[in-house]
């Protein structure tokens, strides 16, 4: 039997998914979901009676994922409603037209707030890897190479989860091993840049971030601050339950699934692209710059990673069309890019490059200059370093992998250029 948390993990509501395949139409599967996902949390356990090792032993955790649960049990018409909205939505693109589908979707993202922005440009301001196919024509030492598809080869502009007809649009990867698995190339076929958003740029920017937010609170959030010794109390406000914000939660995770739903049939017009296409429209009709959102790709190589390793998560930017140039030229001038010259060695073990980040962060604080557009960048980066030394793919430790040495080649680069930036 599952609790919550192994019930709203991303590893068991894909396989919930993909066991509604075989189902013709979309329509169809999402009737299926539905149909599982109500059954199974009405079969759910206590967090306490679980073997699942993604929990805390502590009293008040226990207490506060029982209310939790107890809450989900009795109050499934929201779970309903949204399921049913979205299969709504989902029809009327069918049968009536995108645009009345479009517009019913906005009016339901503000009526519940399923708009979720990310916290804090941490989220983002971190080394972001693209991937080009080797050719004769790539140039990889130019990072347009690298860069969104030109304006004048929109054309190429393929149909892309997240995306929209004819419009190019910059997709980066957390780690190598997504753009592996995006790309459907292994890394002997690729080519590959990193790119470093500039904080100051970016900072403020209204970018959308598409999670699993119930899962993320059950398992990262709140095991931090029940283990942390807090003499609050179990019914302070802040940290009890709130059925308004329970509510909100399950129904931003269940949009988040559904926009992530695997395909089963990809062909010219993909059913499961429909919503996260509308959805990704809206965002660029209302000024978002991007979107965070997590891979669906199968991830079963990696193993042993730690749980706030964000190794899956892709983020795609938007551009701004220019008729002068056939590129986003001021995008590009809001990165740093990090290319390959070929006189890598591969040698940089991960304290290697923590200990050139403690360099830098030493040197950073002697520096009269705010330096949030370097700092940030290796606080992200020597988190990441960190989650992932444990991993092992295809039962390496990741970092002695092709993809992880690789990583650290580009984090020395990185770190190589704060320093000649705070000198």
């Amino acid at each position: 039997m599952a609790c919550v948390n192994c019930f709203f993990s991303s590893e068991h509501q894909k396989e919930l998914k993909l066991s509604c395949f075989g189902t013709s139409r979309f329509e169809n599967r999402l009737k299926s979901y539905k149909q599982k996902y109500l059954l199974e949390i009405v079969k759910l356990i206590s967090v306490r009676d679980c073997s699942c090792p993604k929990r805390t032993d502590k009293d008040l955790y226990f207490q506060w994922t029982d209310d939790f649960l107890e809450f989900v049990k009795y109050n499934t018409a929201n779970i309903s409603y949204i399921f049913d909205a979205l299969f709504d939505i989902y029809n009327l693109y069918i049968i009536k037209s995108p645009k009345h589908a479009a517009d019913k979707l906005w009016t339901l993202i503000n009526d519940l707030n399923l708009i979720g922005y990310s916290e804090t440009a941490m989220d983002y301001c971190q080394l972001l890897f693209r991937g080009r196919e080797k050719t004769k024509v790539l140039d990889p030492t130019d990072p347009l190479s690298y860069f969104h598809i030109p304006f004048n080869s929109r054309y190429f502009v393929g149909n892309q989860r997240f995306s929209i007809s004819g419009q190019p649009m910059l997709y980066f990867g957390n780690s190598i091993l997504n753009i592996e698995k995006e790309l459907g190339k292994p890394l002997s076929d690729l080519s590959i840049a990193a790119f470093l958003p500039n904080y100051s740029i970016f900072y403020g920017t209204k970018i959308n971030n598409i999670k699993n937010i119930v899962y993320n609170t059950l398992v990262k959030s709140l095991p931090v601050l029940f283990n942390s010794g807090s003499k609050l109390h179990f019914n302070d406000p802040h940290i009890s339950p709130n059925c308004n914000t329970i509510t909100n939660f399950i129904q931003r995770s269940i949009l988040s699934e559904i926009l992530s739903f695997p395909v089963q049939n990809k062909n010219n017009f993909v059913e499961e692209y429909v919503l996260p296409q509308l959805f990704t429209s809206l965002l660029v009709e209302y000024d978002f710059k991007g979107l965070l959102f997590p891979s669906t790709k199968n991830y079963d190589d990696l193993q042993d990673y730690h749980i706030y390793s964000d190794f899956d998560i892709n983020t795609v930017i938007f551009t701004n069309y220019n008729s002068s140039y056939d590129y986003d030229m001021d995008l590009l001038n809001s990165f740093h890019s990090f290319l390959l010259d070929g006189s890598e060695k591969y040698l940089y073990q991960g304290k290697d490059i923590i200990d050139m980040f403690d360099e830098a962060s030493e040197k950073n604080k002697k520096s009269t200059l705010n330096n949030n557009d370097f700092m940030l960048p290796l606080v992200s980066t020597k988190l990441y370093i960190e989650y992932m030394d444990t991993a092992k793919l295809n039962g390496i430790s990741y970092f002695e992998t092709e993809e992880g040495k690789m990583e650290l080649e580009f984090f020395a680069k990185l770190s190589k250029k704060m320093l000649t930036l705070i000198h």
